[in-house]
């Protein structure tokens, strides 16, 4: 049986946690209190111990919605990927969410538990009755010369790579105060195409930001044209030899240039140069598929103390989707 110690957060030695080497970016301090800024939620790690032996750490945040305490790792609208269990052995984790989850309800008093952790299987998910949704993206492997990675891109990507760069598209690295205010501007038009807005706020991309004004784990690329006008943008967060696709955004007039290929291409060859063995693009998407990424699905977990909080949850997906077609 496992046993659960919650971990003062101030007192976090995050290098013992780090040194599992299994962490990705949302599990590090900086992207912890990014979400714990940006959701008004209380960071919490947890120590978990078999048999009196370190097993591995359980990072996430917990809310409060209309009095009730929510555990998230994450929850949705985050703009956050897999969190979840920072473990030796990666494939107990399953395990560990037999005896986790009555924790979360009796000890820490939540009454909805979310998490989304790549080692968790479908099959276990299955195996345990789990309720859980489905997440996919698309996983690119960077390993070998950037020639060689070129390669693996669809024919036609090569195609539109070479031609972005025949336009007079150039792709650079940003470090600029106007990164935010091109970045949403651009989001605005690409949401506008299906008259909706954005999904969260500029401020959210000021605060990630921030978080990571120290380090050297988030990349910031600009595209231009030939008259030097910034007409798309990515960002692209990245740690422990993993890299993310975090958002991308150009300007709809523009896209006959083909810039949007032009950057994310800059971004894989930044990657590979850095060291970077992975790329993962954060998520679905038909246009994904030509950069030589192969599909992976990982179960998004749901589970609540009492049943109507899963019903209320999946209504207030529903809602929010209408609000924004009405909006």
């Amino acid at each position: 049986m496992y046993n659960f110690k919650i971990i003062d957060y101030k007192s976090v030695s995050w290098e013992e946690v780090e040194s599992f080497g299994n962490t990705n970016i949302f599990q590090t301090k900086s992207w912890i209190n990014f979400i714990a800024q940006t959701q008004n939620g209380e960071p919490i790690i947890i120590e978990i111990k078999d048999d009196g032996n370190l097993a591995g750490y359980f990072s996430g945040l917990i809310i409060k919605k209309l009095g009730f305490k929510i555990l998230g790792s994450p929850l949705r609208g985050w703009t956050t990927s897999y969190m979840g269990f920072i473990l030796k052995n990666k494939s107990s984790g399953i395990e560990i969410l037999k005896d986790f989850v009555p924790f979360v309800f009796h000890k820490l008093k939540c009454i909805h538990f979310e998490i989304m952790d790549k080692n968790i299987t479908i099959e276990g998910c299955k195996e345990h009755s789990l309720k859980y949704e489905l997440f996919s993206s698309f996983e690119v492997d960077l390993s070998g010369s950037v020639e060689e990675n070129f390669y693996k891109l669809s024919k036609n990507c090569r195609r539109d790579i070479r031609r972005a760069e025949r336009n007079g598209v150039i792709v650079k690295t940003s470090n600029d105060k106007d990164f935010v205010l091109d970045y949403y501007d651009q989001l605005k038009d690409v949401f506008k195409k299906q008259s909706l807005n954005p999904t969260y706020s500029a401020k959210r991309i000021e605060s990630l930001i921030q978080s990571f004004y120290s380090g050297d784990n988030l990349f910031l690329f600009k595209a231009f044209n030939d008259k030097h006008q910034c007409i798309a943008t990515g960002i692209f967060p990245s740690y422990n030899g993993k890299m993310f696709f975090f958002g991308g955004a150009s300007y709809r007039k523009f896209q006959n240039l083909l810039p949007n290929e032009a950057l994310i291409w800059h971004a894989m060859k930044h990657g590979i140069e850095n060291n970077i063995h992975t790329f993962d693009m954060g998520g679905g998407g038909h246009y994904k598929r030509k950069y030589g990424g192969k599909i992976i699905t990982v179960p998004w977990i749901r589970t609540s103390q009492y049943e109507i909080f899963s019903e209320l949850r999946d209504l207030a997906k529903k809602l929010y989707k209408i609000k924004q077609k009405l909006f």
